[in-house]
């Protein structure tokens, strides 16, 4: 729980069909602590114990590529790229090392309208579960290359 959030209502975020697993509850908010950082939380509106913890995908997988099929783009109003903010869901652990991104659902935004949907990717090597200091490695050691 974040306790007591104020916000507008042009903040919220609707997921008509709710995020799987989670149907009941469309309505959230994301809270970053500054514009910089890449984590922040999904906070649930409808139920103020609920919150997951997200973050900007190609901030930790550069290489991170996927479509968004045209039917999700027409749900989702989306219109250009520049309408869309993404963000994977962070399973996070005690010992931070065994943290994990998923890669395989995506959080697709539209900024403009607020409209949401966590996608399902399909024929992609991306899973539900990456651990980010996998991620982190491979990431520093293409830098190097």
């Amino acid at each position: 729980m974040l306790g007591e959030i104020n916000y507008e209502e042009e903040e919220v975020i609707t997921f008509a069909q709710g995020i799987p697993g989670f149907e009941k509850l469309q309505r959230y908010l994301v809270i970053k602590s500054s514009e910089e950082d890449p984590v922040a939380y999904l906070q649930s509106i409808d139920e103020s114990r609920m919150h997951f913890v997200i973050t900007n995908p190609f901030y930790i997988h550069a290489e991170y590529e996927f479509h968004i099929d045209t039917a999700d783009q027409i749900e989702l109003e989306i219109k250009s790229q520049s309408d869309v903010e993404v963000w994977s869901i962070l399973t996070t652990h005690e010992h931070i090392q065994e943290t994990t991104i998923n890669l395989l659902a995506p959080i697709i935004i539209n900024k403009n309208s607020k409209q949401a949907k966590q996608i399902i990717l399909h024929s992609t090597e991306y899973r539900t579960k990456h651990r980010l200091l996998d991620l982190m490695v491979a990431a520093s050691q293409n830098e190097g290359e």
